[in-house]
């Protein structure tokens, strides 16, 4: 997901406590992710349902921000935001599954 080339795309995610959701998030975005470089960045709201040790265990090119305290989703993403190395940034929910080709259709439309 990470690689040493220019980054094309950084998608962020924001958890707190969505450890299952994350873990399919991740799993998707690495089976579907894309053929442009991109970084993806976590950003965790003081989680106490494991969703760190599964960055540390799983994910560990996956860039991770460990928040002290809830700090909600805005100030989360933009935390995320903030970090990212991509001219372009998708911020997603936990909740979401990429589906096969959907990272590259907005890539590319992005590009033209």
């Amino acid at each position: 997901m990470d690689g040493n080339d220019a980054i094309h795309l950084s998608v962020v995610i924001v958890n707190y406590n969505t450890m299952q959701l994350l873990d399919s998030c991740l799993s998707s975005l690495k089976t579907h992710g894309s053929t442009c470089e991109m970084e993806v960045i976590v950003v965790d709201n003081h989680s106490t349902d494991g969703s760190v040790q599964l960055l540390e265990q799983k994910y560990s090119e996956v860039r991770t921000i460990l928040n002290g305290e809830n700090r909600g989703f805005a100030r989360a993403a933009n935390q995320g935001y903030a970090c990212g190395r991509g001219p372009y940034c998708l911020i997603l929910n936990p909740d979401v599954t990429i589906l096969q080709g959907s990272i590259q259709t907005l890539w590319a439309y992005m590009e033209s």
